[in-house]
């Protein structure tokens, strides 16, 4: 017993310090900021229920990064429909991508391009250049496998291309400090080359 609300009691607390980090995702996943509270909230409260079943053996962000995701999931499955069509909202994507792109880069055109993704795709392109994941992680987070995450990322970065031109998106590159290739447009992490051919 004292065990199990100590357990709760962790979960709490990382999911405080987590709060910026989930709530971008919730909101992402509902298509807005209303909707991703509810959706947020509904999973924190899941996601403590759960706290047992935490084995530490992924770290707990991606873990509760994992849960919001599955509850979104689960509501669709609830409510019989497919993937909803893209309807992401455009300008609350270019706020949150302010929050981690490199200064004097240009996220209007990239927010309205990762707005008219299928939701997986956009998820998917989000964890691994948003949040940072590598495709191994971010398929831990989306349960699903590693090359279905290279295969929903890379799919996204070559309509980029078609979208805004390669030229534009080279040089969008090359004023990234390090930055040399289109897969380096806007990250906070490069994915290890071992992650995209991992099995």
């Amino acid at each position: 017993m004292v065990q199990a609300r100590q357990g709760r009691e962790f979960v709490r607390s990382r999911l405080v310090e987590l709060l910026p980090r989930l709530r971008r995702l919730a909101t992402l996943l509902a298509g807005g900021a209303e909707a991703g509270d509810a959706l947020l909230e509904r999973a924190c409260r899941a996601i403590v229920d759960d706290a047992d079943r935490y084995s530490r053996q992924m770290p707990f962000a991606h873990w509760a990064l994992a849960g919001i995701y599955a509850l979104w999931l689960d509501d669709l499955r609830t409510q019989k429909e497919s993937l909803p069509p893209a309807r992401a909202d455009a300008e609350m994507l270019r706020s949150q991508m302010d929050e981690w792109a490199p200064p004097g880069f240009e996220t209007v055109e990239v927010a309205a391009f990762l707005a008219s993704l299928p939701p997986q795709q956009r998820i998917a392109t989000l964890l691994v250049y948003g949040e940072g994941l590598s495709y191994a992680e971010a398929a831990r987070v989306l349960d699903t496998e590693v090359e279905t995450v290279a295969s929903r990322v890379s799919r996204a970065l070559a309509l980029l291309v078609e979208r805004l031109g390669l030229e534009a998106v080279e040089a969008e590159a090359a004023a990234t400090p390090g930055a040399g290739t289109v897969e380096q447009i806007a990250p906070r992490h490069q994915p290890p080359e071992h992650d995209q051919a991992s099995p």
